[in-house]
């Protein structure tokens, strides 16, 4: 995908965002900041995250390839899609981020949005590239949270909570209390342009919004596989070299690990020295490679990111056929999927990195699908 800074960073489709940790109504919050409680009877539940069409907690039905979503937890079974009243607001100005107890949504002022205007300079590492973003994010201000609080804890515990002037229930459903957290005011001590003010005062203005595109479905555990579905049993493209490449490549090996990434990904970019490391020492009968997910319009700088990690694996560049058959199927980025001789999927998936070691992770990873594939 090929959109603006913040939005390929932040919101990628149901799992891009909710792994990012970036699915997520019902109404304004009272004059008064106290909180209101909503009937669980009156809550709905998606059976599971669906990736396509899921209903809010009051019903409304929405059709996920049709959505920006802002963020949520597929550890704590929620989402939260982005509101109509917030559709004036350029989204790379609109930051979702991973909260205590749930996400938080920032505004992020104009002048630290033009600080990222460079990132996709060829000349800069990808360590200066990370830096830009980190800086983009800490700059937003906060402007609302949704936080799902454990059955019997109270919100008034949680710390994401008192960065906010008033916190209103939602709904309780899958062991979980989901409260709307949210400011009144413009921060005193920002330095804002009239524009920046105008900007932010809209999306405090209807940050009660997000209580009416409130997802619910159940939890899944974020250290547990991702069931991913489509396979490699049949399909051509191209490496980054230009070699034309199909399924055959995994003929001559029991198990191929293969890397799902984008070169917008900082997360994906952070791990790559390592998968170098780990290509290096594959076991007998396993081999690595990677896709690019955008390297059909980022080729140069894919290039030169696997240059500069000293990456050595065969890429190959994510096509209309891959995107239909795998990518489009994924939660977000890195994934990475384990495959047979056949091309066929082997295990879940893994998405990001399995562990602070990643080595150590995707070898234990290898080791159980290599496992599968020889019983």
């Amino acid at each position: 995908m090929t959109k603006h800074f913040s939005t390929k960073l932040i919101a990628l489709g149901l799992a891009a965002v909710l792994a990012a940790g970036s699915l997520a109504g019902c109404g304004q919050s009272g004059a008064d900041g106290t909180s209101a409680t909503s009937s669980t009877a009156e809550t709905i539940t998606n059976d599971s995250a669906d990736t396509t069409t899921m209903q809010t907690i009051r019903g409304k039905e929405i059709d996920l390839s049709k959505t920006t979503l802002l963020g949520g937890s597929m550890a704590q079974g929620f989402g939260v899609v982005k509101p109509e009243s917030w559709q004036e607001v350029p989204e790379d100005q609109i930051f979702a981020g991973n909260a205590e107890g749930g996400m938080s949504v920032g505004y992020v002022p104009e002048a630290a949005v033009a600080e990222t205007e460079n990132i996709g300079d060829e000349t800069l590492s990808n360590e200066e590239r990370v830096a830009i973003y980190e800086a983009y994010q800490k700059a937003a201000l906060p402007v609302a949270a949704i936080l799902a609080v454990a059955d019997g804890e109270k919100i008034e515990d949680n710390a994401e909570a008192k960065a906010y002037d008033k916190t209103k229930q939602l709904a309780s459903a899958n062991g979980y209390s989901y409260y709307l957290a949210s400011n009144t005011s413009l921060p005193d001590d920002a330095n804002l342009s009239d524009s920046d003010k105008t900007q932010m005062q809209a999306l405090i203005d209807a940050a009660g919004d997000l209580a009416d595109n409130l997802i619910l479905f159940p939890p899944e555990s974020e250290e547990s596989g991702e069931k991913v579905s489509g396979d490699l049993s049949s399909f051509e493209t191209t490496d980054l070299d230009g070699k034309t490449v199909d399924q055959s490549i995994f003929a001559d090996y029991d198990l191929t690990m293969v890397n799902i990434w984008a070169t917008w990904c900082s997360a994906c970019i952070e791990e790559m020295p390592e998968l170098e490391i780990l290509y290096k020492n594959l076991p007998e009968g396993v081999n690595m490679i990677s896709i690019c997910g955008d390297a059909a319009d980022e080729k140069e700088m894919a290039e030169k990111i696997l240059k500069e990690s000293k990456a050595s694996f065969q890429t190959l560049v994510a096509n209309d056929g891959l995107n239909e058959h795998l990518l489009n199927n994924l939660s977000g980025y890195p994934t990475t999927i384990f495959v047979d001789k056949n091309g066929k999927i082997v295990g879940d998936a893994q998405l990001g990195a399995p562990g602070s070691d990643v080595v150590e992770g995707y070898q234990a990873l290898i080791k159980d699908r290599l496992a599968e594939v020889q019983a």
